[in-house]
């Protein structure tokens, strides 16, 4: 029982230690960040808009997604709750809706340890067809450990998971680049 207690004590400790060495790194990071990535897909750039702006329908791709849900519009813009398989859940609102290009959705939670937006841009590739997809996050994250989390463990993969389940959904294997 006593090494068991040791052995105990020294895990507790030495991830303590991790946690502030997370939350020192974390803290040396900028709050504020922007990600960008892009993506070609055979796909037509209408039948793209209408899988990005379906929500409804997207816990049939989305792995990760359990369901979504329309929630009353503030301010006169649409918002909806993704509930997560594995998080908990997010409310988006949907803030610029140009059809079949441009899309804002932002972080409606005000609580939660991040805030931002995705913002979507579709553009027919002129060589061969197809569509030119960029996702851009601008977020901000205000814990200093979940900060190091995104930037240095998870390093954004959030994004380029969302994107490889997009081209999935079309049968495509996708070719993810960062600006």
């Amino acid at each position: 029982m006593r090494k068991f207690l040791k052995i105990l004590a020294w895990t507790v400790l030495l991830l303590a230690v991790l946690f502030d060495i997370g939350l020192l790194l974390g803290m040396r990071l900028p709050r504020e960040h922007t990600v960008v990535r892009t993506m070609m897909l055979g796909a037509p750039r209408q039948a793209v808009w209408q899988a990005i702006t379906d929500f409804s329908k997207q816990p049939e791709w989305r792995a990760n997604l359990k369901s979504v849900e329309r929630l009353p519009d503030r301010d006169g813009l649409p918002v909806w709750r993704e509930s997560y398989k594995r998080m908990g859940s997010e409310t988006l609102v949907t803030e610029q809706f140009i059809p079949p290009t441009y899309l804002v959705r932002t972080i409606a939670d005000d609580k939660g340890p991040m805030s931002g937006s995705w913002e979507f841009s579709l553009l027919t590739n002129p060589v061969g067809g197809g569509t030119a997809i960029t996702l851009t996050e601008r977020g901000s994250v205000r814990n200093p450990f979940v900060r190091f989390i995104a930037h240095d463990v998870m390093k954004y993969r959030y994004i380029d998971k969302y994107l490889r389940q997009l081209a999935a959904k079309f049968g495509e294997k996708a070719t993810i680049g960062s600006r």
